[in-house]
């Protein structure tokens, strides 16, 4: 080995820079799926590991997400569920069973809806002599 002076690097020259394309509303989706499908608190979005990680992508973008303002959020995509639910389940026979169930402190909630199509209920009025 040859004596000299070696050269210091750092862990960032080994790893690969990429540029990808994201746009507002596939941030919105992975946020709000984080939270709603894989249970995470919503102070996760202020956490170190969560910033260092995204804060090149959430830095381009025009709004600043936080754990206050990812809640309207959330009930503007609920209130948004409901109403394709309720287009889709209008005018239609249906049942609606809805189940709640918390495990290892995480919370779910089921829908089930059953929809006949083929059926149509017209209303009779029959005279009973």
């Amino acid at each position: 080995m040859k004596k000299g002076k070696l050269k210091q690097t750092t862990m960032c020259s080994f790893i690969p820079s990429a540029t990808v394309s994201v746009s507002k509303i596939d941030v919105l989706r992975g946020l709000l799926c984080s939270i709603t499908c894989d249970g995470r608190p919503f102070c996760h979005i202020e956490d170190g590991m969560f910033k260092y990680g995204f804060q090149p992508i959430l830095s381009k973008l025009p709004v600043h997400y936080n754990r206050h303002n990812i809640v309207g959020l959330l009930d503007e995509a609920a209130l948004y569920v409901r109403a394709k639910m309720t287009k889709v389940l209008q005018n239609t026979m249906s049942s609606v069973k809805v189940d709640g169930v918390t495990r290892f402190s995480r919370s779910f909630l089921g829908i089930n809806v059953q929809v006949s199509r083929r059926i149509n209920i017209l209303p009779r009025i029959e005279k009973i002599h």
